[in-house]
C-alpha cells in the first residue's frame, strides 16, 4: 500500500512473459479467467450470482488496462463500483454458505472463519491507519513502499522540512 503509485513502481506486463516476475499478473488474469467461468455456470442457476460477478467484472474491464491503456496503473478510486459487485458476491456466498452448512458446528466453524477475515482486515486497516498520522509518517511509509517514486521522496523531503526545519540538510539529502 501506497500513498503514491509513481511511474515503475508496478511494472507494466507484458505479453509473452519477459522474466518469471509476471507470475502475479498471471495467476490475477487465471482468477479472473475463473470468475468468468463461475459466474457463466452459475447464469441459470443462480442468477443473482451471475448478475453481480458479471457486475464486478463489467465494472472493472474499463479500468484493468487489460484491453485500453488508460494513462494510470494503479487507482483505488477506480475499484468503488466493482467492489459493489464483489462484496455482493461475497455476501451471496454467505448466505449460500449458512443454507449449506445449517447444522451447529458447521455454522459455528463458518461464523469463526468470517469473524477472523473481518478481524485480520479491520487489525490491517488499523495498521494502515497509523501511516496517515502526519505527514511525515505518511511519506515515510510511502518511501518505505515505494522507494523508486520521486514523488514519495519528494513529499518525504517536504514533510521532513516542515516538521524540523532546522534540518535542512537533511531534507536536501532526501530531495
Amino acid at each position: 500500500l501506497s500513498s503514491d503509485y509513481a511511474f515503475n513502481q508496478i511494472p507494466v506486463v507484458s505479453f509473452p512473459p519477459a522474466s518469471t516476475g509476471v507470475l502475479p499478473a498471471l495467476l490475477s488474469l487465471a482468477a479472473v479467467a475463473a470468475m468468468v467461468a463461475i459466474a457463466l455456470r452459475s447464469r441459470g442457476r443462480n442468477p443473482p450470482l451471475f448478475f453481480f460477478m458479471m457486475f464486478m467484472l463489467v465494472a472493472y474491464l474499463p479500468v484493468s488496462n487489460l484491453i485500453v491503456l488508460i494513462g494510470s496503473n494503479m487507482a483505488e478510486r477506480f475499484m468503488y463500483l466493482p467492489l459493489a459487485g464483489f462484496a455482493a458476491t461475497v455476501a451471496l456466498a454467505i448466505e449460500a454458505g449458512s443454507r449449506r452448512f445449517a447444522d451447529r458446528k458447521a455454522a459455528g466453524v463458518a461464523t469463526a472463519v468470517i469473524l477472523t477475515v473481518c478481524t485480520a482486515l479491520g487489525i490491517r486497516t488499523w495498521q494502515r491507519n497509523l501511516a496517515w498520522a502526519d505527514d511525515l509518517s505518511l511519506a515515510r511509509a510511502s518511501v518505505a513502499v515505494s522507494p523508486n517514486s520521486f514523488s514519495a521522496h519528494e513529499h518525504l523531503a517536504a514533510a521532513m522540512f516542515q516538521a524540523a526545519p532546522t534540518e535542512l540538510e537533511a531534507a536536501i539529502a532526501e530531495a
